[in-house]
């Protein structure tokens, strides 16, 4: 089933994606928003979680 038949049917008020290619409405008139988690962006997801190195040990003492 087509997401622009079920979004004009649903008529919401927002429509949230994982994917920016889903994000394309033929009459323009609804909000999208791409969520940046997912199956989607598992890459983009790991970086956003990791951390420098100077904060992945708490107690790193300095010589």
């Amino acid at each position: 089933m087509e997401k622009e038949r079920v979004l004009r049917i649903l008529k919401p008020h927002m429509f949230f994606d994982d994917q920016r290619s889903h994000l394309k409405s033929a009459a323009g008139d609804l909000p999208m928003v791409h969520v940046p988690f997912g199956v989607a962006n598992r890459g983009s997801e790991m970086q956003m979680n990791e951390q420098p190195e100077t904060l992945q040990t708490p107690n790193q003492t300095v010589d």
